[in-house]
C-alpha cells in the first residue's frame, strides 16, 4: 500500500463498500493501515484503542485533514481558485471541505429532531426556516408509480439543524401548510437530489409544486454537457464523491433506504442518521456544483 499519508493525518475508509470509518493514522505498511481516535459511522460509536485496516477490505481512502496544516490551507486555497479536476495529484485523495465544516456535518446528522405532530418542535422548525435561505431536502419512500404513492418522511436541513418530518401517520389528502408554504416559497432555495418524483408526487396529490429548486442531479447533466462529456446518471455518492472528494458509502443507496420495514412506530436513532445523511452534505455540495458550473459556463462563452 503506497505511503501517501502522514502519521496524524485524519481518514476517511470505506471497508467492504459498505462501512466507513474515522480515524487518526497511526501507521501504515504494505498490507495495512493502522487508526486510533476511530469513529464507526454505521454504529454511531467511538472506538477506542487501536484499529487495524487490510488493504484486501480497503475499497476507498480520503484524507479528511492533514497534519501539515500550511499543507492543508494551501489545499484549500488551492480548491477554492480551480476546478476540482485539475488539482495536484497530492491533493485528489483530499476531502473538499475544511475539517470545521466536516465535523459539523457529522453533529448535524447525529443531532436530528424527529417531529412527526404539529407541537413545539415543530412550530420551532418552521420559524427557524423562515430565516434561512438555504435548505436541503430529501423525500423519503416515494414509489416509482403514481397510484397509492405515499410519502413516508421528509427530511430538511438548514445550515444549524436536520429536521425529520413522519408523514407515516397522516392522511394522504393533508400536507402541513407550513412546509407548503416553504416548498412553494421563491425566498428558500430547495436543494435536492433528483426532485423530479417529489415534484411529480406533489403535483399528482397536493395540486402544488417546488418553487426556487437546485436540483443536484440537473446541474451534473449541465456540467457532462459543458464538459463535451458523455452524459451519464451520477448516483447522490458518485456525486459526493465527484465534488467532494468523499467515499461513497457516507449515504446509503436511495433504493435501500426505500426498501427498509417503515412500519415501526418508532424511529431507531441509526436510521435518523441514515435519514440526516441523505441532506447533510447537500448544502456544500451545491456550493461546489454551482462554482464548477459557473466556471464552465464562462469558458463556453468566452470560446
Amino acid at each position: 500500500m503506497e505511503k501517501l499519508y502522514n502519521t496524524g493525518d485524519r481518514l476517511l475508509l470505506e471497508v467492504n463498500e459498505s462501512d466507513v470509518f474515522e480515524g487518526n493514522l497511526y501507521s501504515v505498511t504494505d498490507q495495512r493501515i493502522d487508526l486510533y481516535q476511530v469513529v464507526k459511522y454505521s454504529q454511531n460509536t467511538n472506538l477506542n484503542g487501536m484499529y487495524s485496516f487490510f488493504k484486501d477490505e480497503i475499497t476507498n481512502i480520503k484524507r479528511i485533514y492533514l497534519r501539515d496544516c500550511d499543507f492543508f490551507n494551501k489545499l484549500i486555497d488551492h480548491i477554492n481558485n480551480l476546478d476540482i479536476s485539475s488539482l495536484e495529484p497530492n491533493f485528489k485523495d483530499t476531502v473538499v471541505l475544511s475539517y470545521e465544516d466536516y465535523s459539523k456535518i457529522q453533529m448535524l446528522k447525529t443531532n436530528a429532531i424527529y417531529i412527526d405532530r404539529p407541537d413545539a418542535r415543530y412550530f420551532k422548525a418552521m420559524n427557524e426556516f423562515k430565516n434561512t435561505q438555504h435548505l436541503a431536502i430529501a423525500p423519503v419512500g416515494l414509489e416509482d408509480q403514481r397510484v397509492n404513492r405515499a410519502l413516508k418522511f421528509l427530511v430538511v436541513c438548514s445550515f444549524s439543524q436536520v429536521y425529520i418530518f413522519d408523514f407515516r401517520n397522516k392522511k394522504k389528502t393533508e400536507f402541513p401548510k407550513e412546509l407548503r408554504q416553504m416548498l412553494e416559497s421563491p425566498f428558500h432555495k430547495k436543494i435536492i437530489y433528483n426532485g423530479a418524483f417529489f415534484d411529480d408526487f406533489l403535483i399528482y396529490n397536493y395540486n402544488f409544486q417546488m418553487c426556487n429548486v437546485f436540483d443536484i442531479n440537473i446541474f451534473d447533466l449541465c456540467i457532462f454537457h459543458l464538459k463535451n462529456e458523455e452524459s451519464g446518471w451520477r448516483t447522490l455518492e458518485k456525486c459526493l464523491e465527484t465534488y467532494l472528494n468523499l467515499v461513497p458509502a457516507v449515504v446509503r443507496p436511495e433504493g435501500e433506504i426505500n426498501r427498509f420495514e417503515w412500519s415501526q412506530i418508532s424511529l431507531p436513532i441509526l436510521y435518523k442518521i441514515q435519514l440526516a445523511e441523505l441532506v447533510v452534505y447537500l448544502i456544500p455540495l451545491e456550493k461546489v456544483i454551482c462554482r464548477e458550473y459557473n466556471r464552465l459556463t464562462k469558458e463556453f462563452l468566452t470560446i
